[in-house]
C-alpha cells in the first residue's frame, strides 16, 4: 500500500484544504493544493481559467498538473479539486499512486460552510443553483467512493478529529 502520497477528495466544503495542511503538518509532509498549484504554474485564477478557456481546459490542466505532483514528489499530501474524479483517468491515478481519503458528508453542511466566505466567490460552480449542485454533489459522491481508500463523514467533526481518523487508520496499514 502506498504510504508516501496521499490525495484528499471531496465535494466542495467538505475540508479538504484544510484537512489537507493539518494532516501534511502532523506527518511533516509537503501540502499541495492542486488549485493553487495550477493557479501558481499558470498565472491566473482557476475562476479566469475556466472564463477564458473552458472547464475542459480547465480539466486538462488538473490531469497534467496531478500527475506532475505524484511523479516528481515522495511524502505529500495533495488537496485535490472537487471535480478531480470527473476524469477516469484521474481517478486510476489516485488509486493507484495515492492513498486516497474522502471527505464525505452532507449536501447542506457543505453548502453551508460556504455561505459567506469569500472561498465561493472563487468557484465558478458555485454560479450554478443548489438544484444543479445538488445534483453534481450527487453525481460525484460514487465515484469519491470509487477512489477512496479511507472514507470519513465528515459532518459533525473538528478537523483535528478527523485527521486523528485518518492517522489511526494510517498507522494501522
Amino acid at each position: 500500500m502506498k504510504r508516501d502520497k496521499i490525495s484528499v477528495v471531496g465535494f466542495m466544503g467538505s475540508g479538504k484544504t484544510t484537512i489537507g495542511l493539518l494532516l501534511a503538518n502532523f506527518l511533516n509532509y509537503f501540502f499541495y493544493d492542486l488549485d493553487e498549484y495550477i493557479e501558481k504554474k499558470e498565472g491566473k485564477s482557476i475562476k479566469d481559467i475556466f472564463a477564458d478557456y473552458g472547464e475542459e481546459h480547465f480539466r486538462n490542466l488538473e490531469s497534467f498538473y496531478l500527475k506532475e505532483l505524484i511523479e516528481k514528489h515522495n511524502k505529500i499530501v495533495i488537496s485535490t479539486g472537487g471535480g478531480i474524479i470527473k476524469r477516469e483517468i484521474n481517478r486510476k491515478l489516485l488509486k493507484e499512486k495515492t492513498f486516497v481519503v474522502f471527505l464525505d458528508g452532507s449536501f447542506e453542511v457543505f453548502m453551508n460552510r460556504l455561505e459567506g466566505t469569500e472561498e465561493k466567490d472563487k468557484r465558478p460552480l458555485m454560479s450554478l443553483g443548489k438544484d444543479e449542485l445538488y445534483n453534481l454533489w450527487i453525481s460525484r459522491k460514487p465515484l469519491y467512493e470509487e477512489v477512496a481508500t479511507l472514507k470519513i463523514n465528515v459532518d459533525s467533526k473538528t478537523p483535528y478529529q478527523i485527521v486523528r481518523e485518518i492517522l489511526d487508520f494510517y498507522g494501522k496499514m
